[in-house]
Order: C-alpha cells, then structure tokens, then sequence
C-alpha cells in the first residue's frame, strides 16, 4: 500500500535537498531523502512514498536509469516520479517524460508548481 502523505527526495546537492525537504515538511507532508541513485533504490521499497521528486543528474546513476528500473520492479512501480531537473533546454522536457517520468519541474524550483504537482499525484 502506499503512503499518500510521504514523499522520497532524491537529490545530490545537499542544499537543494534541504530546501525541498524543509519547504514539503512545512507543507505537512513527511519527507524520506535519498542523495544518489542506489539510496532511491534501496529506499524507495522500503518507505513506499505515494510520490517521488527525481534529480535527473546525479553521480552515481542518473534520474532516468533509476525511474526506468523502478518502473520495471512490481513494488515500485505505480509509485509516480516527477523529474526536478536543470535541463531546461528545447527538447528536454519531452525527452525527460518520454523516458518514463510522469511530469517534469525545473530547477530553480518554483513551489507553486511543485504544489501543483503533489496534488495532482497524491
């Protein structure tokens, strides 16, 4: 089962985790974090998030490798992914979902929309 309330944050730089982390704790909703690919991995089954935030580049395994073997694995794969990414060049957005995310933020990170999109997921 899912739990709607919690969101997994997989992010590498530590700040842009501890600003999403504060901003969607303060927004009530309980927030687990993941700083590479292999965290999200091993954590996504474990914590069962109903959404999770997905860097795109990170050093270990990048945003997109991950999403794809969530997707492919029964635990993890209903649970959306929503890409937080600084690829904001012509063609990316649709590259991004294309390659299996269910939607798509840039970095900076407007809260608006990114409140926008949890609700529309959980």
């Amino acid at each position: 089962m899912i739990e709607a309330k919690c969101i997994l944050v997989v992010e590498d730089n530590d700040k842009n985790l501890r600003l999403l982390k504060d901003f969607l704790e303060s927004q009530g909703y309980a927030v687990q974090a993941a700083k590479s690919g292999r965290e999200c991995l091993e954590l996504a089954p474990a914590c069962n998030p109903g959404l999770i935030l997905m860097d795109i580049q990170m050093p270990d395994i990048d945003g997109i490798t991950v999403t794809n073997l969530l997707k492919k694995e029964e635990a993890t794969a209903q649970i959306p992914v929503v890409a937080i990414t600084a690829l904001v060049m012509k063609g990316d957005k649709e590259r991004i979902l294309k390659s299996g995310f269910d939607g798509y933020l840039e970095k900076p990170v407007n809260f608006d929309l990114l409140l926008e999109i949890i609700q529309k997921w959980l």
